[in-house]
């Protein structure tokens, strides 16, 4: 699952440097390159098509149906596993690379 995770980019949003550094610790040694923002505002202006892991230490439905409904893809709770960080977010990523797969594979002429 590593592999899949190796050359990508990963824009990491948390208003705390520690964990950031701790998300940059965990993923850096597959070879994922880290881009971080301090809020979800300047967080938001980087996003373009990317998978988005919620990570929190809330358990509570209404902050999770807020992440789900705000784009998030799946969420983790805290505390973060390094193994968890890096299937969800294979997982997510090696789902993003099949629809695109599809999706240019629909757009090709037939024959």
């Amino acid at each position: 699952m590593d592999e899949i995770l190796n050359g990508k980019a990963v824009l990491v949003v948390d208003d705390t440097a520690v964990i950031r550094m701790l998300v940059a610790d965990i993923l850096a040694p597959v070879g994922v390159r880290i881009l971080e923002a301090d809020g979800g505002e300047r967080g938001m202006a980087q996003y373009r098509s990317a998978p988005i892991i919620f990570v929190t230490a809330v358990d509570q439905r209404e902050v999770l149906q807020w992440a789900f409904e705000a784009g998030a893809d799946d969420f983790i709770q805290k505390p973060l596993h390094a193994m968890v960080l890096r299937r969800r977010l294979g997982n997510l990523l090696q789902k993003a690379a099949y629809l695109k797969q599809l999706e240019s594979m629909s757009q090709s002429p037939r024959r």
